[in-house]
């Protein structure tokens, strides 16, 4: 009975061991291989392109998601001849993004060939390929200077990739809708003043904040103002501030019903809205970092920007319509989604 109780707990320590080398990963790898996951689940047909560089061949297949660049896939065949013989070698990327940030990058290179390029992640172009993973997130960066990277050699390639990423998500950003309120069914907006310290914002769970006074009526002259403004990029590219207590608050309804909001608040010096807004996060950039390539988007409202809001404001007889007192420094804001 002892030999037998002896030889069980001997097999079970390999797998003991095994727990405690093969540790979970940090919380923010967790969320982000969450947030690949969700996306690689919602795709639908991707924009398509081709392009040749002498002997390689490079196919980019684009991905939208609510108007958010999602996911890029990026397969670069390359032509070599060796003794006179046609040898093919392909260079595969996948690149994932969340509000405008790469948050997952994923690569490889194979003799195999790409069974289905469009659907590098299904598990028939897996089989014999080990992808290299690359996790990046600013916000954790900026806090604790630690870039979260599995199976990579150096931070050289890292810092290559990231920049690989940044000039994909700038070559393709005109595929979103910079006016998404082409698309939303609304008759009318009214601006209200209201009381948002803390964050709290305009609309909650579909219902105005009980805070929310003095209705103003936009006219059709106004809404058209304000929406040229926000979907602007001239509007945006300067630096905030780390909190968030709007004042003023633009409300979309059709028929009596809420269908969108914008929030902004002029001390903090930006907005957060409803709808994805392209312009807002397709502003200016700080690029930082000794080792580490950061770059922090700044989504503060320019000079220009903030003072066309201030115009409505005042043109609407709103009560809170006093620009920030000093320039800003770039803090990103918690753009919602």
């Amino acid at each position: 009975m002892k030999k037998f109780v002896y030889l069980f707990f001997a097999s079970l320590l390999p797998a003991l061991l095994s727990a405690q080398i093969h540790e979970k990963p940090p919380k923010i790898i967790t969320e982000i291989d969450s947030i690949a996951n969700w996306i690689n689940k919602h795709k639908t047909e991707p924009y398509k392109y081709l392009d040749y560089n002498g002997n390689d061949t490079v196919a980019t297949y684009v991905w939208l998601i609510d108007n958010h660049i999602s996911k890029v896939n990026k397969i670069t065949t390359v032509r070599d001849f060796n003794n006179n013989t046609p040898i093919l070698f392909s260079i595969v990327a996948e690149y994932y993004f969340s509000n405008n940030q790469p948050i997952l990058i994923r690569e490889d290179g194979s003799f195999d060939g790409i069974v289905n390029p469009q659907h590098i992640d299904d598990k028939s172009n897996k089989d014999n390929k080990t992808f290299n993973d690359y996790y990046y997130d600013h916000y954790e960066i900026m806090s604790e200077m630690v870039v979260k990277i599995t199976d990579t050699d150096t931070i050289i390639v890292f810092n290559e990739v990231l920049k690989d990423a940044i000039d994909l998500l700038d070559k393709y950003k005109h595929l979103q809708n910079y006016n998404p309120y082409k698309n939303l069914p609304y008759d009318s907006i009214v601006a209200y003043d209201f009381k948002g310290d803390g964050g709290r914002l305009i609309i909650y769970k579909n219902k105005l904040d009980r805070s929310a006074k003095n209705p103003k009526k936009l006219t059709p002259q106004q809404t058209q103002k304000l929406i040229a403004t926000v979907t602007d990029t001239a509007t945006y590219g300067e630096g905030t501030s780390a909190c968030f207590d709007p004042h003023l608050g633009f409300v979309f309804y059709h028929k009596g019903a809420i269908k969108s909001s914008i929030n902004v608040c002029f001390s903090c010096n930006y907005l957060v809205a409803d709808e994805y807004l392209p312009a807002h996060n397709h502003s200016n950039y700080i690029e930082a970092g000794d080792d580490y390539f950061i770059r922090i988007p700044k989504y503060g409202f320019s000079p220009q920007g903030i003072e066309k809001l201030l115009q409505l404001c005042k043109e609407l007889g709103l009560t809170y319509c006093k620009a920030p007192a000093a320039p800003l420094e770039a803090i990103p804001s918690p753009n919602k989604e």
